[in-house]
Parts: C-alpha cells; structure tokens; sequence
C-alpha cells in the first residue's frame, strides 16, 4: 500500500504523465524509507481514520477469512488492519525494502508469509489458494499491462467464490480517444487504465467483477477506481454495479474532523 496525498503532489517530480518502469519501482522503493508513508493518510487524519471511515465499510464483508493476499503492501499500512482478519496473510511486493519493513513490523505474527516478485507475477502463490485479495494505492500508477498481469493472475489464484477488492486508475477514461490529451494527471495516475478495461480483463481472466465505485481524488474529476472482481461458482452475472462517486474525499475530511473534536486534546 502506497501512493501520494490526496491534496499533495505526486509521490516524485517526474513527467507528470509518465509512469515508472518496473525498473524504476524496484529502484525507487528499494530506497524509501516506509516510517514515512504515514503521510499519505494525512487528509484523514492518520490511517487508523483511513481504515474505519474509508475501506474497512467496503471490505468488512469480505474480512475474517482464510487466505488473504495483499499486494505491493509498502511498509504495511493497511496490512496493520488485515493481519489479525485472516487465518494466513501472504505479502507480495517487488521492493526488498517493502518485505524486510513488514517482516519487522509483523514479527509476532507466524501466520504471515512474505513473498518477493517481479511486480507482475503471482507464482508463489498456489493456483486456487486465496479467498481475498486486497491492493489499495499502489495498482493506481501502474499501467495496463501490470493490471492486466495481476488480473489474470488473480483468475487463477483466487478458490471459487473468492474477491479481489483493487484500487486502480480510471484516469484514461478522462482523456480524448484521439490526442490522448485531458485534465492534468496531479496524482500520478496510470493513463492507459480505466474501469472499463478491468472489466473486460475480468471476462477474459475468467472472472466477475461484481461492482465499480468510480471516485474522485483530491478532486471531484473520476481518476480513480476501486473494483471488487470474484471467481465465480456458477454462470456469471452479466452486469456490473457501477457507482460514481466524486465526492469521496468528502470521507476523508469528515473523518479528519471528526477525530480532532472527538480526541483527548480536540475542542
């Protein structure tokens, strides 16, 4: 889990429209230093505000499993969350510094395993193993064809009947077909990606994806999106909820508020 602040800049000074090679990730994450991505919590007052009023009403669902995978979890700050709601937590991030941030924070849970990949591939996974897979801020500035990897990966990987809950980019739904040209990209997002194309991925991977929440980040133009897919048991559903929703980090600034009037030192 990582990514920019809603109502900061992007997470580095490059092209504003450019998204980093797989190269370029494993370099950059290689040298963060994850004691500081509490910051990127900071419009809802701190991640514990970002986990109740935000993704734990969308995910409670879905918690209390068996095997749940995360994907790209950073330094864990969504994993804190997730660890205790599972019988077995597997971690996959492409970054050494990721997996050696969360071994240390984790250390007292044996029934977390650590895997390190390509940034694509979910191979040390076994196929039909995972009933939730979980990737929030971080599958939003990775392009296409990352989504696509793990899409399909996750046809595979997920038993019948199990979710994949993503947060991805829907910033190419904003630009024009023809120039490719649209609103300014000020939180990094992935241009080649939008709701749309998750879900024929989904079709083609053998999954449903089941509901779209299109939101609206540090702004209320729809550059993002957060897709529940499932396995199906049985004839798949043909039609996808959709849902938009470009006030949503309306969430986060109640959330913020909420939790200073309310807290010891608030007034």
């Amino acid at each position: 889990m990582r990514g920019d602040g809603p109502s900061g800049a992007a997470i580095d000074d490059r092209a504003e429209n450019a998204m980093p090679t797989l190269q370029e990730n494993l370099h950059r994450w290689s040298q963060f230093d994850f004691d500081q991505a509490e910051a990127w919590s900071e419009e809802w007052g701190g991640t514990e505000n970002l986990w109740w009023s935000t993704l734990h009403p969308r995910l409670r669902h879905l918690l209390d499993t068996g095997v749940l995978l995360e994907i790209a979890p950073g330094g864990g700050r969504l994993t804190q969350f997730l660890v205790e709601r599972c019988s077995r937590l597997i971690l996959v991030d492409l970054s050494e510094s990721s997996m050696r941030a969360c071994r240390q924070r984790f250390a007292a849970h044996d029934h977390v395993e650590y895997v390190l990949n390509d940034g694509l591939s979910l191979d040390a996974v076994a196929d039909g193993s995972v009933d939730l897979a979980v990737s929030y801020d971080s599958l939003v500035h990775c392009e296409i064809d990352v989504v696509e990897a793990y899409v399909v990966a996750l046809g595979r990987k997920l038993v019948p009947g199990g979710h994949a809950f993503l947060h991805h980019s829907n910033f190419a739904a904003l630009l024009d077909p023809e120039t490719g040209e649209g609103r300014p990209n000020h939180h990094w997002r992935a241009t080649s990606v939008c709701a749309g194309q998750v879900r024929r991925l989904c079709l083609s991977a053998g999954l449903e994806c089941t509901h779209q929440e299109l939101i609206g980040w540090g702004g209320t133009d729809l550059t993002d999106c957060f897709s529940l897919l499932t396995r199906p048991t049985g004839e798949r559903r043909p039609e996808t909820r959709v849902m938009e929703n470009p006030d949503f980090m309306n969430e986060a600034r109640t959330a913020r508020a909420y939790g200073e009037v309310f807290s010891p030192a608030g007034g």
